[in-house]
């Protein structure tokens, strides 16, 4: 939990969490399983007997027009994969409710990982960054760096994409072959996808990859031979071992970083993790969270970043700071952060109100105050006072070496002209958006110093 908590797991999913129940007319199955019943229904193929239950890639070479390398097949799983229109797995739900992964890696062709992330994360807005290592064109090292550096959550397509066909993706052992193939060459080995797996750890779920492959797929993920005794580990939650009970040996032998969960499915194994997720951090449960994918209103949770903005200008009108607090909000959630923001700007005022601001700012992690040309204008306001209990509580930490606040310039002002703030605001390394627009680097140096308040945190129970 506490890996996770620190964004060092790196879960890779694979097909066995596409598990949907029996429904009225429909019996429980796995997508890649009916996918297949549909695709030599629509393809008339005729499979003798032992081919019956056939996976995909094994029907994919009776297609009339399989020749190993001609992209038909493949458009017509597109099409009928489109026509299926298949729900989002509640197990991908649950995964992507786990807020500390921002890193994915899939090993199937569908593109449900990623719906997921978008319906549950942000309201269904596409955000998530997807990237698919294609045969005919591997993507660029410097696109693979700015997708991790973005901000959102990244999905890594190791094995293809069935919205682009013609590129191919991998269904028949072949394809495995060739993917495998050019993932362990040098001219088109993906080495800032490989620098990201290297110091972490890696959560395999249910990726029913072929029996050969599998033991070179969990050497390919890291960066030392399997028997090294590495600072990260790999855990595997997969039907594999029941198919291959040597290479469960082989694992319990002949590694000495890899654990192996028995006797539960990978479905089974993301319920138990997300149950116990959802006990430690009860309020970061995604399901709180408004239709835009934003987390409601109320008390703040435990750790949560404070934002602190003037709401009026010194005559009255509505600040323009409010509609930057607004947005390093929003950019903030996307990282998976929670973020606390008074939209109400008094309206509820009295004592409860205040009484719930100061609560708030006693039980933040972070305390971000914007400091503006509005707030420079202004002899008092609300905003002080939330400065005031802010430099309160700092006195805390005297000594401690742990950041708590830490002032945000905007209007193109530069830390040193702001006048009119407290010596604490002084002697904090502030933050700059002089285009009152986030940055990754800004984001970055934010999510860095939410780790090592928590790493601090953990150390002091």
């Amino acid at each position: 939990m506490e890996s996770i908590q620190d964004r060092e797991v790196i879960p890779i999913v694979g097909e066995e969490l596409l598990w949907y129940p029996e429904t009225d007319g429909e019996p429980s199955g796995f997508l890649y399983d009916k996918l297949a019943r549909r695709f030599a229904e629509d393809c008339n193929l005729k499979p003798s007997d032992s081919e019956r239950n056939a996976r995909l890639g094994s029907l994919f070479v009776l297609h009339p027009l399989f020749d190993g390398s001609g992209s038909q097949p493949y458009e017509d799983c597109k099409d009928l994969y489109k026509e299926m229109l298949p729900e989002i797995p509640e197990s991908l739900r649950k995964l992507a409710r786990i807020d500390p992964f921002q890193v994915f890696i899939s090993t199937t062709f569908d593109d449900l990982l990623e719906r997921a992330i978008n319906a549950v994360r942000f309201g269904g807005r596409p955000k998530t960054q997807v990237i698919s290592y294609r045969l005919k064109k591997v993507p660029e090292q410097s696109t693979i760096d700015a997708a991790l550096r973005s901000g959102f959550p990244v999905v890594f397509k190791l094995f293809g994409s069935i919205d682009r066909p013609l590129d191919g993706y991998a269904v028949t052992e072949s394809d495995y072959v060739e993917f495998m193939h050019e993932l362990q060459s040098r001219e088109r080995r993906p080495e800032r996808l490989f620098a990201e797996l290297e110091d972490k750890h890696i959560l395999l779920l249910g990726n029913s990859l072929p029996v050969w492959l599998t033991r070179f797929f969990l050497r390919l993920t890291r960066p030392y031979p399997l028997w090294s005794l590495g600072r990260t580990r790999q855990y595997l939650a997969d039907s594999i071992f029941k198919q291959d009970p040597y290479l469960h040996f082989f694992l319990d032998r002949c590694t000495r970083m890899t654990e192996v969960v028995p006797d539960v499915t990978a479905c089974e194994f993301v319920d138990h993790l997300y149950a116990r997720w959802s006990e430690i951090h009860p309020v970061k449960d995604w399901a709180l969270r408004t239709p835009d994918g934003l987390p409601a209103s109320g008390e703040i949770g435990e750790g949560a970043i404070f934002i602190s903005y003037a709401r009026t200008t010194a005559d009255g009108r509505p600040s323009p700071d409010a509609t930057i607090a607004a947005t390093l909000k929003q950019d903030l959630e996307e990282l998976g952060l929670d973020v606390w923001l008074d939209t109400k700007g008094g309206v509820q005022a009295g004592e409860l109100w205040e009484a719930e601001i100061r609560r708030n700012i006693n039980r933040c992690g972070l305390f971000l105050p914007l400091l503006s040309a509005t707030t420079e204008s202004r002899d008092e306001g609300f905003f002080r006072t939330e400065w005031a209990y802010a430099v309160r509580r700092n006195g805390t930490f005297t000594g401690a070496n742990r950041p708590f606040i830490v002032p945000i310039a905007i209007d193109r002002m530069n830390t040193g002209t702001f006048g009119r703030v407290p010596e604490e605001f002084k002697a904090t390394q502030a933050a700059a958006l002089p285009e009152r627009r986030t940055t990754p680097e800004f984001l970055e140096r934010i999510l860095s110093l939410v780790m090592a308040v928590r790493r601090q945190e953990r150390r002091s129970i």
